[in-house]
């Protein structure tokens, strides 16, 4: 789930610099299928595709993947701002 690769990601985050070559290229490479997951989440939120319960789920991720994008941007984990930017409408 994309949400615990987040929280994994979290942990090794703040010393990402440090971390071996091997466990940062498995992060750099994970992240665009990732980040293509989350596009589709996206695009299916927006369209309202989704219901309430997938709805709360993609708003904790959305809300973890915002407070994590400087640092991610940072280590090279490029995270687009367009999907960072809520929805018209939306409670947060």
């Amino acid at each position: 789930m994309l949400l615990d690769e987040l929280d994994l990601l979290a942990e090794y985050l703040p010393d990402f610099d440090e971390l071996d070559e091997g466990m940062q290229d498995a992060f750099l490479y994970d992240w665009p299928n990732d980040r293509a997951i989350f596009e589709d989440l996206d695009g299916a939120y927006r369209s309202g595709e989704v219901g309430d319960e997938e709805r709360t789920l993609f708003e904790r991720l959305r809300t973890k993947l915002t407070e994590m994008a400087p640092a991610m941007n940072e280590a090279g984990l490029r995270v687009p701002p367009e999907l960072l930017d809520a929805p018209k409408g939306s409670s947060w």
